[in-house]
């Protein structure tokens, strides 16, 4: 059961993010940051190492910040291995993990 609780609040939060992307992104442009007359694999490229650092360091500080643990801990709680392991994550980390990236 808290498997399947953990499955709805973090994918119907990943979905009701992404709804949102259109709206935000008329709010918050990075037009004079971003490199966007570069090739479009570089800009790729540059996003997933953007996004990837984001979410690297969340990871390393919730693991050294005690009130961030207390919200990642959850994500080391499985008792066994299996598919909905990644899913174990406090909604509120989820939150952290996903605003550390580039964002909208």
């Amino acid at each position: 059961m808290r498997d399947l609780a953990h499955f709805v609040v973090n994918e119907g939060s990943n979905v009701l993010s992404l709804s949102a992307l259109p709206w935000l992104s008329g709010l918050v442009t990075m037009r004079n940051v971003w490199p966007h007359d570069g090739p479009f694999v570089l800009q790729v490229l540059l996003a997933v190492l953007v996004f990837d650092f984001g979410v690297t360091l969340t990871h390393y500080l919730s693991h050294r910040i005690p009130a961030l643990w207390r919200l990642h801990a959850v994500h080391h709680s499985v008792k066994r291995f299996y598919g909905f392991n990644g899913l174990m994550k406090h909604p509120l980390h989820l939150s952290l993990a996903h605003r550390t990236g580039p964002g909208p």
